[in-house]
């Protein structure tokens, strides 16, 4: 990056430091510490709802208590002495009476414990059958206050049910039923002080379903009274969790109508109601946001003018330093005669000089290194020549004394050996085993340093002739072996044909060697990666023991005597050999007795799609 930049990249970033501190420190602090007063003011407002909800379900049950007095119960029994008697007669004045004690009371009626209506002072309902009612099965044994329903004038309205003893004894011989108009309850419901525009009480009860059945009139939906009903899945919604039981704060909720609410909760546990004090979060933050919109906007406006000033100043300042740093990246890319021109007579002159001195320096330097490069290649290629003398010599001048040893020992032992005694026979048997062994490894140490220069005969090779190549010469070992061999499909690749012939017969032929009794059983595969493509050879052989999974690519390294194996451990680190030069890498994967697997890879720019 340019000092330019650099320098503009300071100013832009000191510039935006109070943006970053308003956006990163003061919105959340400020929202946070408002959520806090929010949530604390909705608690207050829930609290104060409860109390007056409970306040009110306990006039409620005063009143139920009030009317199921001794008298209502004296009607009851004469009744249930003398069924033939006018019930309706008898208690209709005093039903009068007990409905005038309070003027949201509409109606009062007597039933009988079967829920037949005895009596009422709404004539038209007696001998109705209301036993099949829910309020009304409850109302045998508790007191009811959440009948709620709406009568034929739209007016909200609830049944409050209760048990009416006997005048002599707790019996339950009937219920009183009361219809009664609720506005004082609903006064709580819709009392949205302190709440804003949004705000609002919510009160749901559960349904037969489970879910929330909305018992109070919803203030942005007055008509789903008592029709709303929001599912008891939707963990969204603070009623649900309300209704669970839980009282506690809610700062991302979503209300009835699917808005963002901030909300608190209640649960009133003997009615089984849950109640939600919320708020519209748009408006419970809309102060917040007026001002933090403020602050950024002064924000911006503060970093827009230290910015311009800072990239003025920084442009005067850097003029010439970029001269001088495209002079330099002239220089650095290989033009050693472009030159700096800087005159500011100021340090920045100075500088340009000594990098036109550099450059100068350069260019003799090079001068010298490419006779350097010169001689050093010189060198290499007399190595080079020396190193294939020595091959050759290893190939035909040592061989050649190894042979004519082995030949006359063997004539010894053909002509003398009636002369010689047993130990006499042993040792020339000795002589010429260790000198068949001398020559098998002076031969693959020409194999193994011919195996490191592949790379000056490369051509196109395609690896499953070559493995077909491999089998065909292992043919006879294959066979007395039962060796069976199942090959994939294995690209083609940029290589030295002698290289790879010598890679997989060296690991064929090991699949086949180290067994046991059962027949081996040989998987060639490939498969594509990242930068690689990676070949394996797999066998059900006799393992090779952890520890020496890293020895046995080593030069002359055998885990088993000749008589077990034959061999002199040469094959593997030709293999690694043909592989290292190709760029890639070999290793194993094995246990004792369950088979090894040869992983090599090659690299994907020599493979040939």
């Amino acid at each position: 990056m340019k000092i330019r930049n650099k320098l503009a990249l300071t100013i832009v970033v000191f510039a935006i430091l109070p943006l970053t501190f308003t956006f990163f420190v003061t919105v959340p602090t400020s929202q946070n510490v408002l959520t806090q007063n929010i949530l604390s003011h909705l608690s207050t407002v829930a609290s104060i709802h409860e109390s007056r909800v409970n306040e009110t379900i306990g006039d409620y049950h005063q009143e139920i208590e009030n009317i199921a007095s001794d008298r209502e119960a004296s009607y009851v029994e004469a009744y249930l002495e003398n069924t033939s008697i006018d019930i309706q007669a008898l208690a209709y004045e005093g039903l009068l009476e007990d409905r005038t004690i309070n003027p949201l009371i509409a109606h009062v009626s007597l039933l009988s414990t079967e829920g037949i209506v005895l009596a009422s002072t709404n004539i038209t309902s007696q001998g109705l059958d209301l036993g099949g009612e829910e309020y009304i099965i409850r109302g045998l044994s508790e007191k009811v206050t959440d009948a709620f329903y709406i009568d034929k004038n739209g007016t909200i309205m609830t049944h409050l049910v209760g048990p009416l003893p006997s005048t002599s004894n707790d019996t339950i011989i009937g219920i009183i039923l009361i219809d009664y108009c609720p506005t004082d309850l609903f006064a709580v419901f819709q009392d949205y002080t302190g709440l804003g525009n949004t705000g609002e009480t919510l009160v749901a009860k559960r349904d037969e379903n489970g879910d929330a059945l909305f018992i109070s009139r919803l203030r942005h939906m007055p008509q789903a009274l008592l029709n709303l009903t929001l599912s008891k899945d939707n963990l969204a919604a603070p009623i649900t969790h309300a209704l669970l039981g839980v009282e506690d704060t809610f700062t991302e909720a979503y209300d009835y109508l699917d808005h963002p609410v901030i909300a608190v909760t209640r649960y009133l546990p003997e009615l089984d109601w849950g109640i939600v004090v919320k708020m519209d979060i748009v408006e419970a933050y809309a102060l917040m946001y007026q001002t933090l919109t403020l602050q950024i906007i002064t924000s911006i406006l503060s970093s827009v003018i230290i910015i311009t000033v800072g990239l003025v100043i920084t442009r005067l300042i850097t003029e010439p330093i970029s001269t001088l740093i495209d002079a330099a990246s002239k220089i650095n890319e290989g033009d050693l005669s472009y030159r700096a021109n800087v005159s500011s007579g100021d340090e920045m002159e100075a500088l340009a000089q000594s990098v036109n001195v550099m450059a100068d320096t350069l260019i003799n330097s090079n001068i010298e290194l490419e006779k350097r490069v010169e001689e050093r290649t010189k060198e290499l290629t007399r190595s080079n020549e020396a190193l294939e003398q020595f091959a050759y010599v290893i190939s035909h001048d040592l061989q050649e004394p190894l042979r004519m040893i082995v030949s006359y020992l063997q004539l010894i032992e053909g002509r003398y050996i009636d002369q010689l005694d047993a130990d006499g026979n042993e040792f020339i048997n000795f002589a010429v085993d260790g000198s068949k062994r001398m020559q098998e490894m002076i031969a693959d140490l020409l194999l193994f340093s011919r195996a490191g220069r592949q790379s000056l005969s490369e051509e196109k090779i395609d690896c499953n002739s070559i493995v077909e190549d491999v089998l065909a010469n292992l043919e006879i070992s294959i066979q007395e072996s039962g060796a069976s061999v199942d090959t994939g499909h294995l690209p083609s690749i940029m290589a030295n044909h002698g290289g790879i012939s010598m890679l997989f017969q060296n690991l064929i032929a090991n699949a086949i060697k180290f067994m046991d009794e059962k027949p081996a059983k040989i998987v060639i595969k490939a498969h594509e990666g990242a930068d690689m493509w990676e070949f394996s050879v797999a066998d059900n052989g006799i393992g090779i023991p952890e520890k020496h999974h890293n020895r046995i690519f080593d030069v002359f390294q055998k885990l088993h005597s000749r008589k077990e194996y034959p061999g002199t451990g040469i094959g593997l680190s030709i293999c690694k050999r043909v592989i290292e030069g190709l760029g890639g890498k070999i290793r194993v994967e094995s246990k004792l007795n369950e088979g090894s697997t040869f992983f090599f890879t090659i690299p994907k720019e020599r493979i040939i799609t």
